[in-house]
């Protein structure tokens, strides 16, 4: 029995077949290097920063079998967000703390994307609002 999923590779284009090529290959980062980064936005969240942060840290330190980073952005935040984000960082190995002068999450989560070297990128906001047992189902067909 054959299936045709989609169009023949014969008739695409090569620049679409190697992304099919691609697409096909599980994700890896460098030994050591995280796998997952998971962005957290925040403007003025001193108060459910850490608490936040450290259920999201516990939870993927128990679930992911792989390396992985928490990246939080501080876009501008006027309390004390950016000095616990720093305690954060100091506190878990896995926490890097992102400052920003500008105000906006597009703008938090492209500076953090760009610079991270994660091949799997993701975002939570920082009431983790969104049940945490979905993330793993949902970077699972990447890894």
């Amino acid at each position: 029995m054959t299936m045709l999923l989609g169009p023949s590779t014969r008739t695409r284009s090569p620049l679409s077949r190697a992304a099919d090529r691609t697409a096909r290959r599980p994700v890896s980062a460098p030994p050591g290097e995280p796998v997952l980064d998971v962005v957290v936005p925040v403007f003025d969240e001193e108060r459910d920063l850490a608490p936040s942060v450290r259920r999201l840290h516990a939870h993927l330190a128990r679930a992911l079998p792989l390396p992985f980073c928490i990246t939080i952005t501080d876009n501008a935040s006027t309390d004390r967000t950016w000095e616990i984000a720093r305690q954060l960082q100091e506190e878990f190995p896995e926490v890097r703390a992102l400052h920003l002068e500008a105000k906006g999450r597009g703008w938090a989560l492209a500076s953090a994307w760009r610079s991270s070297r994660s091949p799997v990128l993701a975002y939570t906001d920082v009431d983790l609002s969104t049940d945490l047992a979905a993330l793993l189902p949902l970077i699972a067909p990447l890894l």
